[in-house]
Order: structure tokens, then sequence, then C-alpha cells
């Protein structure tokens, strides 16, 4: 009977360690989140960095963290191939694929992974024209694949979506189609009521009020700026550079 009640005590100190371990990840996760959150609607891509670096010497304790790492990558190699800095977008899309690989390994079928992938196939041709072809192919397969295998998940909508729009027509781009995709994975976002804190929310509202922007359709364009607005008043590109901008240059 005492061994019983020793080993009944064992067993709920070691479920009590493990929610308790879970509960610190999930609370370092919320926290890196809101960080990232904060920095990119103040544009403060030097303060994602740091958070970047701290994540960094997190996931030394809490493997569980490198999955939000490779997101905050995927944000900042962006930008680093915007301003040019071909040599830091470099460094981390290679340390965003060591992880992609790590996870992969783990699980193949996996569609968040499988489109994390696709997407820095893309940012490899951001970086450099060399092999271009090759790696747009491969990103647009691993694209389809991820969405074939999920058709609801965010990551291989998003990526559907830029390959899609951002592919020459010759080699099965749609611009129209991508938009449709960048949609989807807003609807997904919104279904899931993932939107706090969530930059990536904000990034695709953006991306599709700038693609309908270029592609003339004025009031599309100004109801997602308009949306934009209302959800984060405080995010500073689009209140203070590409909403100024776009009602200057036709009012709606």
């Amino acid at each position: 009977m005492e061994g019983k009640k020793y080993l009944l005590k064992a067993i709920f100190i070691l479920i009590f360690l493990s929610l308790s371990t879970s509960a610190i990840a999930y609370s370092q996760a919320d926290s890196y989140r809101q960080k990232i959150y904060n920095f990119y609607i103040n544009g403060d891509m030097r303060g994602w960095q740091e958070v970047v670096k701290e994540v960094e010497a997190g996931t030394k304790s809490n493997s569980a963290l490198k999955g939000e790492l490779v997101n905050y990558y995927y944000g900042l190699i962006g930008y680093f191939i915007s301003v040019k800095d071909n040599k830091s977008a470099t460094l981390y899309t290679q340390k965003g694929e060591d992880i992609i690989e790590e996870y992969l390994d783990r699980y193949p079928q996996s569609a968040t992974w499988l489109a994390y992938k696709a997407a820095f196939k893309g940012f490899r041709i951001g970086i450099s024209n060399f092999k271009a072809i090759t790696l747009g192919i491969q990103s647009m397969n691993l694209a389809k694949k991820a969405y074939s295998i999920d058709p609801s998940n965010v990551q291989a909508l998003t990526e559907r979506g830029n390959v899609l729009y951002y592919s020459p027509s010759m080699v099965g781009g749609d611009k129209k189609e991508g938009i449709s995709y960048y949609e989807k994975a807003i609807e997904q976002i919104e279904k899931a009521r993932d939107t706090k804190d969530n930059w990536h929310y904000l990034s695709l509202l953006t991306a599709v009020a700038r693609a309908y922007e270029s592609a003339g359709n004025r009031s599309k364009a100004k109801t997602l700026y308009e949306k934009i607005l209302v959800i984060e008043p405080g995010y500073k590109w689009v209140r203070d550079e590409l909403y100024p901008l776009f009602l200057q240059s036709r009012p709606v």
C-alpha cells in the first residue's frame, strides 16, 4: 500500500512538473510574440533582431521555442532582403533551414514545415537569382504539397499565395489567384481568433491592401487599409506612409 502511495505521489509530481514546464514555455512564447508584434508595428527591426537573439539563447533550455524562432526569422529575412542586406539574409535563411529540416525529419508530412521550406527556397531567390528557376520550381512544388496536405493551414495558404503572386505568368504565376490564397489565410486566422499580437496577420492584410491598390481596385484597398488601422491604430507603416500616400495619389 505504501509503495502505491509513493508511486502515485511520484506520478503526480511528474505530471505537475510537466504541466509547469509547458506553462513556462507558453508564457515565454507569448512574451516573445508580443515583443515581436510591438517591434513590427513600430518598424523597429533592430529590436526584432534583439528578440531573435534572446529566443536563440532560450532554445538551449527550451527546444519548443524553435518553432517560434523560424517565424521570427521569416519576418527578419524578408526585411533584410528588402534593404539588400544579403549577408544577414543568408545567415538567417541558413539558420531557419536547419530548424525546418530538423522538424521535417520528425514530421515529414507537416503542412506548416513544408510551407516554411517553400518560403525559405523563395528567400534564396530573393537573395540571389542564381538557380532561380530550379529554386522556384522547388518552392512551387513544396507550397502545392503543403496546401494539399492541409488546405486550411495558414502558412500553407500564405506560401501558395506568395508563389502564385510573385511567379511570372509563364511558369504558372497568377496575381489574382495569389491574392485569393492570402485572403483565405486571413480568414483562417480570424476564424481561429488568432489575431492578437499576430504580426503575420497584419502583414497579410497589408499585402492584400497593397495588391488591390496595385491592381487599381482602390475601393477594396481603402477598405482594407481602414480595417488595419481599426485593428491596430499604432501600425506606423500603414498609418504614416501607405495609407496617406494612397489617399494623396487619388482621393477615394
